[in-house]
């Protein structure tokens, strides 16, 4: 009887390879993505160790522009999030309720239904800052530790949200429709990418390095889903080309896909490092501006030695 159960289960786990496409290329596949995976759960290990990176990011930054001299700046802020909040529900309730509630087939709108969440998160981050600041006390341990959490959720939804939007618009730009200028007018495809790009310009939030992991895990949530509705739906096909499945170019593409998606991540982890040099210099340039300006009008009189 065990032995029947076994063959029973592998006639329906090779029966389900062969609805994605050759048996030994999905094998491949499902490993090379699987080692994708290790790699940056390690890599992300070994960054937070060596660079000693905090995981719980200073509040504070995550509601400043860059020029934090500047408290209305955070204001601003403010209201610049809430009304990308407005755009983005408007178009993602509207996406669900024309889908009626179903998870769609294109990656492009899973990315694009996430990123109102990071909004959400970013613009409660401002609240909570600008509350703090009224007040002029960092708050009630419970006002800490939600401000801890809210600021880690925001952390990890930004490291995801910006580089894959960039991954999709490059994508779209270069593989899908290559040159093709509509793209500049889509929505899903170029505006939420620039939306993401103005922010990361005016904000401190960083892109951090030891959360690549999370950005290749929504990339890999994705795929998966889709490998499991082809396998349920013999008359579902796959959104993209490169996810065929049928030869062996499905080995190239999807590790092109995980490179290119993870160079991406690295980039925008070099320049949040940048961006976060040039804050620094700009906070001890504008502190010296101020204690030059506190000095006393007399100080120079009085370090004046006097006359015999």
């Amino acid at each position: 009887r065990d032995g029947s159960s076994f063959r029973r289960i592998l006639i329906l786990r090779v029966s389900t390879m062969a609805s994605l496409g050759a048996p030994w290329v999905v094998t491949a596949v499902s490993i090379e993505m699987f080692l994708f995976l290790v790699c940056a759960f390690v890599c992300s290990w070994r960054i937070k160790r060596r660079s000693g990176e905090l995981v719980t990011p200073e509040f504070a930054t995550l509601a400043c522009t860059i020029n934090s001299s500047r408290p209305w700046w955070s204001v601003v802020l403010l209201l610049w999030r809430l009304s990308v909040l407005a755009w983005f529900a408007y178009w993602a309730l509207g996406d669900w309720n024309r889908d009626h509630w179903r998870m769609p087939r294109d990656f492009t709108s899973w990315t694009f239904r996430l990123e109102p969440i990071y909004w959400f998160l970013a613009s409660v981050c401002s609240v909570l800052h600008l509350g703090a600041q009224l007040i002029r006390c960092s708050g009630p341990s419970k006002y800490r530790v939600l401000c801890a959490i809210v600021g880690n959720a925001t952390e990890v939804f930004y490291s995801i949200c910006l580089p894959t939007a960039w991954f999709i618009t490059m994508a779209v730009f270069c593989l899908l429709e290559p040159g093709n200028p509509e793209i500049f007018h889509d929505r899903m495809h170029f505006i939420n990418t620039a939306l993401f790009t103005v922010e990361f310009c005016v904000s401190r939030l960083r892109v951090r390095s030891f959360y690549v992991h999370a950005m290749l895990c929504w990339i890999y949530t994705y795929t998966i889903t889709a490998w499991a509705l082809k396998a349920s739906d013999d008359h579902y096909e796959f959104m993209y080309f490169f996810l065929d499945l049928s030869s062996a170019r499905s080995l190239i593409w999807y590790g092109l896909l995980y490179v290119m998606a993870s160079l991406i991540y690295v980039f925008f982890a070099g320049l949040s490092t940048l961006k976060d040099w040039y804050a620094r210099v700009a906070d001890r340039s504008s502190d010296d501006q101020l204690g030059e300006k506190s000095l006393p009008e007399n100080a120079a009189e009085e370090s004046l030695p006097e006359n015999p």
